[in-house]
């Protein structure tokens, strides 16, 4: 299941949409709160999706890709970790 991420204009009242991207962001209740982050400087988003093993880097401004990365990262304690 698969949920879309919009841009709102917020300078306007109306709140004119200016860009939808349907089916992008994953869904679930795993990724809880997570599945989006802004950086501090607001200038890129991060999300997960469109696969639940993909994060796709936005600029925050008009929702344009700036970095898609996939991959599985597995981290295995050896119970050795000093």
């Amino acid at each position: 299941m698969q949920g879309s991420l919009a841009l709102y204009d917020a300078t306007d009242e109306g709140f004119q949409l200016i860009r939808l991207l349907p089916n992008t962001v994953v869904m679930g209740g795993k990724f809880g709160p997570h599945v989006l982050s802004v950086s501090e400087d607001s200038l890129r988003l991060a999300f997960i999706g469109p696969s639940e093993y993909t994060v796709t880097v936005a600029n925050a401004r008009s929702l344009d890709e700036v970095r898609l990365t996939t991959g599985l990262f597995v981290l295995v304690s050896t119970g050795n970790d000093n």
